[in-house]
C-alpha cells in the first residue's frame, strides 16, 4: 500500500476524530461496555470541535492517506513528560 504522510490541519479535525473513535472501538470493543464507545458517537460533535481547538494549538499529529486521499492512520508522538521525584512501591 502506497500513502503519503503530512501533519494534520485544523480542517482535518473531523476524519481525524471519526477515525480515532472508529480506531477505539475496533481495538477495544471486545474488552470495553458498549455504552463507552455509544457515549463517544452521540457526542462526535462536540469531540470534532475539541480537536479543531487542538490542531489550532501545538497538537500536530501526521496523517497517513492512500492513493485515494483517504485516511488510513494516525500518528503522534512528543517529549516524554519529566517525573518528579523517586517511584515508590509498598509491595507485599
Amino acid at each position: 500500500m502506497e500513502f503519503t504522510l503530512r501533519p494534520a490541519t485544523v480542517d482535518d479535525a473531523e476524519p481525524l476524530t471519526r477515525m480515532h473513535v472508529a480506531a477505539w472501538r475496533e481495538r477495544y470493543g471486545h474488552l470495553l461496555p458498549e455504552e463507552f464507545f455509544a457515549f463517544r458517537e452521540a457526542t462526535i460533535n462536540t469531540r470534532i470541535e475539541r480537536q479543531r481547538e487542538a490542531l489550532e494549538g501545538s497538537y500536530k499529529p501526521m496523517l497517513a492517506h492512500d492513493a485515494g486521499g483517504a485516511l488510513v492512520g494516525i500518528a503522534f508522538a512528543r517529549e516524554a513528560r519529566r517525573r518528579t521525584g523517586r517511584a515508590s512501591c509498598n509491595c507485599r
